[in-house]
């Protein structure tokens, strides 16, 4: 994470959050920038749940880690965090060798503890809304007579697996940034690819990868309501008005990394609700899990 100074256009300070880039190079949550007030003291913070497990605080104004908290069981791939510099011990176990063993359970995978789905911050009560996977996956590096580049070709260096490492894989979490906690957990058999909206009505919107739209009670995360779709849900809800009237709108359709992994009905739609609607939730799509889902993590 860069600063720029808006005068110069030149960089105040950076901040990295893992040493290297194999843990964030697919995407990551959008950083959100929240005043708020940590250990007692006001600060200008911007807060961010990463792709390697963590949640983090940072001071915005120049870069000084808060804290940072884990939002995924059981992190491995680094053996603990600097408490001053938030800067992560890699695990070395973790880390394949050339010509070596598979390195099984790294947790999270590649996909991320959180991937690129934006989460959503309240001001009013300084509670911020994030979707996270619980998932693992094992490594196996090439041999060295296989790592020759071919532009065009993928060019990793390992080959993956992804894991569940249970019967749950997705989480909906609320974050109490100001006392560095969770609030609630709302989780789901399948990973979640979807942002989320937070409305100041105290609604949070999202969607999961069995097809619904879904509403919850910020405060408490209760579901309050839910309407199929037919397809999975990638994108993120949005909210306007128009003519006196507000509506809620989202993309529907499998596709991306989730169609991966998972077996699934495609789609290809835009549905648009309002509080008066009149269209009741259909029956069009199994909410078993899907069939063909990831392997489970051996013992």
């Amino acid at each position: 994470m860069l600063a720029l100074d808006p005068n110069t256009g030149k960089i105040k300070w950076g901040y990295q959050y893992t040493p290297n880039d194999d843990w964030d190079y697919d995407g990551m949550a959008t950083p959100i920038l929240v005043d708020t007030t940590i250990d007692g003291k006001p600060v200008k913070a911007a807060v961010v749940s990463n792709r390697n497990g963590y949640f983090y605080a940072i001071d915005r104004s120049n870069g000084q880690f808060l804290y940072a908290i884990p939002l995924i069981e059981n992190i491995n791939w680094t053996t603990g965090l600097d408490p001053k510099t938030g800067k992560p011990t890699i695990n070395e176990a973790m880390k394949p060798v050339a010509n070596g063993k598979t390195v099984e359970k790294i947790i999270p995978g590649l996909e991320g503890g959180t991937n690129w789905f934006p989460p959503a911050y309240d001001p009013s009560t300084g509670v911020l809304f994030v979707a996270t996977n619980q998932w693992g996956m094992g490594l196996t590096s090439w041999e060295k007579g296989k790592l020759q580049y071919k532009p065009g070709d993928v060019y990793q260096g390992v080959d993956y697996q992804m894991y569940r490492m249970g019967d749950t894989i997705g989480h909906l979490k609320a974050i109490d940034i100001a006392n560095k906690k969770v609030l609630w957990d709302v989780p789901s058999p399948l990973p979640f690819f979807s942002g989320m909206l937070a409305t100041k009505g105290g609604v949070v919107f999202t969607g999961d990868q069995r097809g619904r739209l879904l509403a919850y009670d910020s405060k408490t995360g209760k579901e309050v309501w839910k309407f199929q779709t037919g397809s999975a849900i990638n994108a993120s809800p949005m909210t306007y008005e128009l003519d006196g009237k507000q509506y809620v709108a989202i993309l529907s359709g499998l596709g991306g990394d989730p169609s991966f992994y998972y077996s699934a009905p495609k789609g290809g739609m835009l549905w648009v609700f309002a509080i008066d609607g009149k269209v009741d939730e259909g029956g069009m799509y199994n909410e078993q899990v899907i069939e063909k889902m990831l392997p489970a993590a051996k013992p």
